[in-house]
């Protein structure tokens, strides 16, 4: 395996956080089901794709080194925006009591509205699920039996919603349902080594993906989040035609200065993008003296409340990295 950052990945992921952000703040159904159908998934497959089984020498080291890559963040995020919401947006929006949302600190789920001031933090314990159940393929070396072991994870994770077992903390059920993609990374990683610098490869399965997506358009909905997903069988091909759109787009881009940098800090955009598109929403509104239903039915604003909001972030992500992350990685576990 390579050592080296790939700026394909972090191109594939600036691509990925860039269509988060919009499709949150979206609420064209056809472009929000579009969006939906594959943006989270494409973080668990790059999860997936970078785990490197070699790379630890036990089950302890690879646990320490997730609390203090993905819980250590995640619990940092989560009460910085708690207090801002108790301080300024409690007294515009309402909402839960702060008992409530404090409780959903150590529940880890968006389960029943416990993260209703900053709903797009459940990614990350549910990720730290993904990546603790990941660890297993560790030990199973027949591709074969990875993509079996995914496929069964998957259906238990069906199993559950469809029994209303929707409430397991720290994003289980997403975990379960999103685990399938993290086993194709780690399995296909070899693979998409080999096709990073094939430019007519990757012209071809643009081509033929968006000729996928225009046949399987408008896609059904799906929301990893609160578990719920219209189509279970179709979900999968669809996150995987649109992974592969994305992945061998990045391949032809191959490095943009732009993608990189919010693909290297897509951490920090997810966990702020919530209250500041919030924000920006509302003083386009008031700006354009319309009502906020009306802006996020139009996509040249949607576009541009999505550029707006991240570049409101951009301050966030110098202030995060040349201060607070310093400090969380000296934290000792």
């Amino acid at each position: 395996m390579k050592n080296k950052r790939l700026s394909e990945i972090d191109v594939l992921r600036g691509f990925a956080i860039f269509l988060v952000v919009l499709g949150h703040i979206t609420h064209i159904s056809e472009l929000r089901n579009y969006i939906w159908g594959f943006h989270i998934p494409i973080f668990f497959f790059i999860s997936g794709f970078l785990f490197n089984e070699t790379k630890y020498d036990s089950f302890l080291t690879f646990f320490k080194h997730k609390i203090k890559s993905l819980v250590i963040p995640y619990i940092f995020f989560y009460l910085i925006t708690f207090c801002y919401y108790i301080l300024i947006e409690s007294h515009i929006r309402g909402g839960e009591s702060p008992f409530k949302l404090l409780t959903g600190l150590f529940y880890g789920s968006y389960y029943d509205n416990f993260m209703y001031f900053n709903g797009a933090l459940w990614f990350l314990p549910c990720l730290f699920s993904i990546e603790i159940i990941g660890y297993s393929l560790k030990y199973i070396q027949h591709k074969f039996l990875q993509i079996f072991l995914s496929i069964i994870i998957y259906c238990i994770g069906i199993i559950l919603i469809k029994n209303n077992i929707v409430w397991l903390p720290w994003g289980i059920n997403a975990a379960l349902c999103g685990f399938i993609y993290y086993s194709c990374g780690f399995c296909c990683k070899n693979i998409l080594h080999s096709i990073f610098d094939r430019k007519y490869l990757n012209v071809v399965l643009i081509t033929l993906c968006i000729v996928l997506q225009t046949f399987l358009f408008p896609f059904p909905s799906a929301d990893l989040a609160i578990c719920q997903i219209s189509d279970y069988i179709l979900y999968i091909p669809i996150s995987i035609i649109g992974i592969t759109l994305f992945l061998s787009l990045s391949c032809l881009v191959k490095k943009n200065k732009a993608l990189e940098y919010l693909g290297i800090n897509s951490l920090v955009i997810f966990a702020f993008q919530e209250p500041v598109y919030r924000a920006v929403i509302f003083l386009f509104s008031k700006f354009l003296n319309t009502e906020v239903e009306m802006i996020r039915k139009n996509i040249v604003y949607c576009i541009l409340m999505t550029i707006i909001s991240i570049l409101i972030i951009v301050p966030l992500i110098y202030s995060y990295n040349k201060w607070m992350n310093p400090l969380l990685r000296k934290i000792k576990i």
